[in-house]
């Protein structure tokens, strides 16, 4: 029974009664009491929905697709491989509890065939064998075999080949050939696989700018006759890893000189011409770079005349003539220069091992040359002889030793002896 307000009355506690003593109750709070009533069970209602479906509802179902099936126990001592089959796939459906369910991924599931049972080379119909989470059930898969071909295993040799991409030279810089550190690999494999292997490729990408040589590592992967990529992973390489060496070129023209065993010669009294006077080189940048000029000979001035030279070129390792110059020539042209003989007479013996000995001849012709203003004044009190016996024990008999010459000190350098010079002594 809905009473108005108008009609009740106070109490002493702030209360208000009807003339009957019913208590007076506002209609609007009343409604709003039931309608948050009614949202608590809605609320209620909800969760314990959310709860049986995660926690009690045992028929979640999800589909998981494309599992890899297995192909596992072939037996070793068969020599047999799979031809095709091995990439086969399934998709299964689970049932479970939702969260159960929602837990799994495709990496959770397992499906395979057992080819322990095959001995000889042919098809054989294997049946699928799936394994899923004991919490979950498995209601259906696509397929409940496939279909193995069986071949016999056998070895190949290929060549491996180099193939380089994105890469790039400096101007002047040249690529030379690439060698990997093996020139063929073994592959084992199904036989019918190994006949469409062309080659194993090595494929280096990103090099970028190239300015000086280089080792390289990748992969090898095998290719058929056509470039195309073989995946078959029943096809074994060797070795997977390969180095490659990777020769970056440059040529440079480099002048040839001329070196001197004394420091006689200088540009006052000798003119040597190199005929090619420059060479062309190719080799690597790192080589190259080092070598600003190739000395082609040492010229020994006490034995040099003038006339011209042949001399075989000998070049720095790594590096090839780019006109296939083998040998050079050279020629002295001597400049204010001039020879004089001296007949020398005294010599100092040096004999540590006191052997009794005799000078075979009592003077020696010396030839002299060196720049003609030292040359005129020089005279054989100016030579100094030396006869070494040293090297000399327990002999008898005529020897032959040699004979070395010091000039005075206002003519060294300058002035010096044309070619070698021996004595005969007599050792008794």
């Amino acid at each position: 029974m809905r009473i108005d307000k108008d009609e009740a009355e106070q109490t002493d506690d702030g209360l208000l009664t009807t003339e009957t003593g019913e208590l007076y109750t506002d209609g609007k709070k009343r409604r709003r009491g039931d309608f948050i009533a009614k949202i608590l069970c809605v609320l209620f209602a909800f969760l314990f929905w959310l709860y049986v479906m995660n926690e009690d509802s045992p028929t979640f179902e999800k589909l998981f697709t494309d599992i890899p099936i297995e192909i596992i126990n072939i037996d070793p001592d068969s020599n047999l491989s799979v031809i095709s089959g091995y990439d086969n796939t399934v998709d299964i459906t689970l049932v479970g509890k939702r969260r159960d369910v929602l837990n799994v991924e495709s990496a959770d599931l397992r499906a395979y065939v057992d080819a322990s049972a095959i001995t000889e080379a042919g098809t054989a119909t294997l049946e699928i064998i799936t394994e899923v989470p004991g919490n979950l059930r498995e209601t259906e898969k696509t397929k409940s075999s496939v279909r193995i071909y069986f071949d016999e295993k056998d070895s190949v040799q290929v060549p491996v080949e180099v193939v380089m991409t994105e890469f790039s030279l400096a101007d002047g810089y040249e690529l030379g050939d690439t060698v990997p550190n093996i020139e063929e690999v073994t592959v084992t494999g199904p036989a019918v696989q190994l006949s469409a292997i062309d080659s194993a490729q090595v494929v280096l990408s990103g090099l970028g700018r190239l300015t000086d040589s280089l080792i390289a590592t990748g992969s090898l992967q095998l290719v058929d006759a056509q470039g195309e990529v073989l995946t078959s992973p029943y096809l074994k390489l060797q070795t997977k890893s390969v180095s490659v060496n990777i020769p970056v070129y440059i040529t440079k023209e480099v002048p040839l000189t001329v070196g001197y065993k004394h420091g006689y010669f200088n540009d006052s009294n000798a003119e040597v011409t190199v005929i090619p006077s420059t060479i062309l080189l190719k080799g690597e940048a790192s080589v190259l770079n080092g070598i600003d000029e190739l000395m082609i000979a040492t010229i020994d001035e006490k034995k040099t005349s003038e006339e011209t030279t042949s001399h075989k070129i000998e070049l720095p390792a790594g590096t090839e003539s780019i006109h296939g110059i083998q040998y050079v020539q050279y020629k002295v042209t001597l400049k204010n220069t001039s020879t004089k003989q001296l007949v020398i007479r005294e010599f100092s013996v040096n004999n540590p091992n006191n052997l009794k000995y005799e000078l075979a001849v009592d003077s020696i012709t010396l030839t002299m040359r060196g720049e003609t203003r030292y040359v005129s004044f020089i005279s054989a009190a100016s030579v100094d002889a030396y006869v070494d016996l040293s090297n000399l024990s327990n002999v008898t008999g005529n020897v032959t030793v040699p004979v070395t010459f010091t000039v005075n000190s206002m003519y060294n350098g300058y002035v010096y002896e044309l070619g070698d010079y021996n004595i005969t002594v007599k050792i008794s």
